[in-house]
C-alpha cells in the first residue's frame, strides 16, 4: 500500500467511526430525554400525592378519617403509577 492509499483507508475508518459515534450519541440523547420526561412525570405524581395528603391532614376531623384518606390516596397513587407505566413504557 502506498502512503496515499493508507491515508485514504485511515480517513474512511475515521469517518465511519465518527458517524457511528454521532448515531450513538443521538440515541443516548433521545433515551436521556425520555428518561428525564418520565422522571418529571413521576415527580409530579409524588408532589400531587403529597399535596393531597397534606390537605387531608389539615381538613380531617379525626385520626380514623386521616388513616382512611391516606389509604385511599396511596391506592390512587399506585393506580396512577401503574397506568402511567403501561401508557408510556421506556
Amino acid at each position: 500500500m502506498s502512503t496515499n492509499e493508507t491515508m485514504t483507508a485511515v480517513n474512511e475508518i475515521a469517518s465511519k467511526g465518527i458517524e457511528r459515534m454521532t448515531t450513538l450519541s443521538e440515541l443516548n440523547l433521545s433515551f436521556l430525554e425520555r428518561m428525564a420526561a418520565r422522571q418529571m412525570d413521576a415527580l409530579n405524581l409524588c408532589i400531587d400525592h403529597g399535596v393531597r395528603v397534606m390537605k387531608l391532614v389539615n381538613e380531617s376531623k379525626g385520626y380514623n378519617e386521616i388513616v382512611k384518606g391516606q389509604v385511599e390516596a396511596a391506592k390512587d397513587l399506585s393506580e396512577r403509577v401503574v397506568a402511567e407505566q403501561s401508557r408510556r413504557p421506556i
